[in-house]
């Protein structure tokens, strides 16, 4: 019988080592059963004693009469390099042999553990599936990205172009005065937006005055559209550096402010219901002084810093010629109420009452009243120079100065203010929102520029330039396209 190795593989007699295996052919277990028995002899005995170096003791035999758990054997491993010939690998070193173990729980039982190329399969396809959801994800984002803009884009208004307001075409009134004209809101809009007629739309100022104690702006004088100052009857003295603003700068506690002329940029007088003038000299407001403690002040005009003219509810003329304490007092009416006044210089002036008359002041004397209008009672009169003067009686009618005369005629509507900054021509306010031109000799139709509110008071430094104030302290500005 031919030797064979302690795994079973034959041999040629006096090999050295299994030709098959390579195990040398004198390595046996010190105790194991020699292989070199027929099988029926190797059938009778009984199982083999391994030593304990080599493990726990073989727990059987495989088809081939060789112990399969002794020596480390592992059941489920077949030979590294051949084919599974059913007969399973007993190289020494694996399992729990002399080397130690190398694979499993020590006693070759239980599940074999994958080995490294197994591990290296796995950990691939754990990079692939990674890969794989990442991949997906991305997609995923973008795709959703997408969809999100594309929804956000449909979410969005479509961009609209605003067109600008058409200037609103000026319509007419009637020309019969109103007795007791009903007030409306004014329009609201940018106060430098152009209006009516080349009037800006009214902007309100001096609102908290007007809202608690129902104060009202009485008096304006401009020196420029965006250079006034202006009077309330609250007492308050209000300026504006530019036509949209306006601020209250002083205030006349002794009584409501009546009128205000500011011939330079430096100097102001204002006139109040107490008999009191305030000044503005170098930038500063002057305490109220007491020109004319008997009586009420209605109207004030300046020239110059050198020279003022108030009139009052008595019939009297205040001359003021550079001293601040200093009025010089003439009456130049007995029975009437002096409500206007108009000095172009310090050589001429022209007043008014309330009875319709007209006084002049030349060569520094008062000329007696000339009976000019004996319906109604004048409200305001303007002079433009010594040759030319307008005054209008807020009924309708008005008179006007030219070549040492008086004439008079109708105005077209109420008119309440009048303001004359060339001679031949004036620019009117009524107490129905509307205003009127003088020029050529003849009055304009009324436009309305100011919804049905009443105006109180108007400036116009220059031609084509005009600031006007109403009943609710909305003021206006009259400056044409052309002249912008």
């Amino acid at each position: 019988m031919r030797p064979r190795c302690y795994q079973g593989h034959p041999n040629q007699p006096g090999a050295l080592s299994c030709q098959t295996c390579g195990v040398p052919m004198s390595t046996y277990p010190p105790s194991a059963t020699p292989l070199l028995l027929s099988p029926d002899e190797r059938a009778g005995l009984g199982p083999a004693q391994a030593p304990a170096s080599y493990g726990h003791a073989a727990q059987g035999y495989d088809t081939g009469g060789l112990p399969t758990q002794a020596y480390g054997i592992d059941p489920g491993r077949t030979e590294p390099g051949r084919a599974d010939t059913g007969r399973t690998s007993v190289l020494p070193g694996v399992g729990t042999g002399p080397v130690g173990p190398a694979y499993g729980n020590g006693a070759g039982g239980g599940p074999t553990p994958a080995g490294p190329r197994r591990r290296r399969g796995r950990m691939w396809l754990i990079v692939a599936i990674v890969v794989i959801l990442l991949a997906g994800g991305g997609a995923a984002y973008l795709l959703l990205g997408k969809s999100s803009n594309n929804s956000v884009a449909s979410n969005k208004h479509p961009v609209t172009h605003s067109t600008p307001p058409l200037t609103p075409t000026p319509s007419a009134v009637s020309t019969s005065p109103s007795a007791s004209p009903s007030a409306s809101a004014s329009p609201s809009s940018s106060a430098t937006a152009t209006g009516a007629a080349g009037w800006t739309y009214p902007l309100p100022v001096d609102q908290p005055a007007f809202t608690d104690d129902d104060a009202t702006i009485q008096g304006l004088s401009c020196r420029s559209a965006a250079q006034c100052y202006g009077v309330d009857s609250e007492g308050n003295i209000l300026q504006a550096n530019a036509r949209t603003s306006w601020a209250v700068v002083d205030t006349d506690g002794s009584g409501g402010l009546r009128a205000i002329s500011c011939p330079t940029t430096s100097f102001c007088a204002g006139a109040d219901g107490q008999g009191n003038v305030v000044i503005l000299s170098n930038g500063t407001w002057s305490d109220p002084i007491a020109v004319d403690p008997d009586s009420s002040l209605n109207a004030i005009s300046c020239p110059s810093a050198t020279f003022c003219v108030a009139v009052d509810g008595s019939g009297n003329a205040l001359t003021f010629t550079g001293a601040q304490t200093h009025w010089s007092k003439a009456s130049i009416s007995s029975y009437n109420e002096l409500t206007s006044v108009s000095c172009p210089s310090a050589k001429f002036c022209a007043a008014v009452d309330d009875s319709g008359n007209a006084y002049t002041y030349s060569g520094g004397t008062w000329s007696p009243a000339t009976q000019v209008d004996s319906s109604s009672g004048f409200t305001q009169v303007s002079c433009s120079s010594a040759a030319f003067c307008v005054a209008v009686d807020g009924n309708g009618g008005y008179a006007a100065y030219a070549k040492h005369q008086w004439t008079q005629g109708t105005v077209g509507t109420n008119a309440r203010a009048v303001s004359c900054p060339l001679d031949g021509y004036c620019v009117a306010v009524d107490g129905n929102g509307g205003f009127v031109l003088y020029q050529h000799g003849s009055w304009t139709a009324p436009i309305k520029i100011d919804g049905n509110n009443t105006f109180n008071a108007l400036s116009c430094p220059a031609v084509r330039t005009c600031v006007a104030a109403d009943a609710n302290n909305n003021v206006l500005s009259y400056v044409p396209a052309k002249d912008r």
